[in-house]
């Protein structure tokens, strides 16, 4: 038995040698440009055969798949990101404190559980509530929460999630908050420095596979510390820079201004750039209302990305929705809607998907 499996090792690999062989004689210096052909075939049949759908041969008509894009419902936000979240990728947004990168977060599970996907958030902070989500518009009782208690169980998680294939989309909130296992143990005056970061970049080597395989998103949430070293103060992401390398995009939101209502604070006017886009355009910006948990005027609790102000807006720089003056106007199938002020427009379109439907169209047919 032993000598047969061995003569069987030894045919594979003379058929081996073959095939390169006769790819050197096809590519010698003496061969004519016709037999580059015959090289391709004999190089592509080799690579096929040891790996598989991993190589996207020439010869065959297997072509990469075009990334599919999952709308954030932000005309702004999707015009910035390329065309929205895309699957697959990894994705870092960051900021400072309060400039709603966690809404942001939870806007984009909203909209992948709109399209029956379904979202993983793992809460390092562990600060997320059934109550909170649920304000924002999320289906509590179909996404999957974790709460690790170190960064090595925070990351296990997110690593069996994305090789599972059964999630579409899975949070990190935050990537400044994983404290290693090490961390923990140390006493507050040791230096752990950069346990966490090395955690990253060997578990991010594999989840960029997996996560493309398995059409599985995940967003990073992280923050910005100051960098004391040197002559200049530099602002910085914590975690490494892995993050940057493996990241297909890097959003940045920063607060522009307050929102208010009734004299309080409801939200914040941010601005959205990419640092980085290999799935678009980089070094892209947009403004649009990310709102805190409140009262709106109707006495309903709202919270998250502003999408109907942003849609307004869009259709109002677009001429899709005529402003004159004060007054905002615009005709559907014959009828004529005009109110003074973008608030009161907003408020007679607000019970209307029909018109929120046919808007939504027109603006994203619009700039294609």
């Amino acid at each position: 038995m032993k000598k047969t499996r061995n003569s069987k090792v030894e045919v594979e690999d003379m058929e081996g040698l073959e095939e390169l062989e006769e790819l050197e004689v096809l590519t010698s210096v003496e061969t004519k440009e016709v037999d580059k052909q015959k090289a391709l075939k004999v190089l592509e049949s080799q690579l096929i055969k040891d790996h598989g759908d991993n190589y996207y041969a020439i010869t065959q008509k297997r072509r990469l798949e075009p990334i599919n894009f999952i709308t954030t419902g932000c005309y702004t936000l999707d015009k910035v990101l390329g065309g929205g979240i895309p699957e697959g990728r990894v994705i870092t947004v960051y900021g400072e404190p309060s400039v709603g990168k966690s809404l942001f977060a939870l806007s984009c599970v909203k909209a992948f559980q709109s399209q029956n996907k379904l979202c993983a958030y793992i809460d390092v902070e562990h600060s997320l509530s059934s109550d909170f989500m649920q304000i924002c518009g999320i289906d509590t009782e179909n996404i999957a929460i974790a709460k690790g208690n170190t960064a090595e169980e925070n990351l296990d998680i997110l690593r069996k999630i994305v090789k599972s294939n059964v999630i579409d989309l899975v949070v990190l909130d935050s990537v400044a908050s994983l404290s290693s296992q090490q961390m923990q143990e140390k006493d507050a005056e040791e230096n752990g420095m950069a346990n966490e970061a090395r955690l990253l970049s060997r578990i991010l080597k594999e989840l960029v596979i997996y996560a493309e395989k398995n059409k599985c998103t995940i967003i990073l949430i992280n923050q910005t510390r100051l960098n004391l070293g040197g002559y200049v103060v530099n602002k910085i992401m914590p975690g490494g820079q892995s993050i940057k390398f493996f990241s297909s995009i890097i959003l940045k939101l920063a607060k522009k201004e307050n929102i208010k209502y009734k004299s309080e604070v409801v939200g914040v006017t941010v601005e959205a750039s990419t640092d980085k886009n290999k799935v678009g355009t980089p070094f892209k910006s947009g403004m649009f209302n990310i709102l805190f948990p409140h009262e709106d005027i109707n006495g309903e609790i709202v919270a998250g990305i502003d999408t109907l102000t942003d849609l307004v807006q869009g259709c109002v720089d677009n001429n899709i929705v005529v402003k004159a003056g004060a007054w905002i106007s615009l005709v559907y199938e014959g009828e004529e809607l005009k109110y003074q002020g973008l608030d009161n427009f907003k408020e007679s379109i607000k019970e209307r998907p029909e018109i929120i439907n046919y808007l939504t169209d027109r603006l994203y047919n619009l700039t294609k």
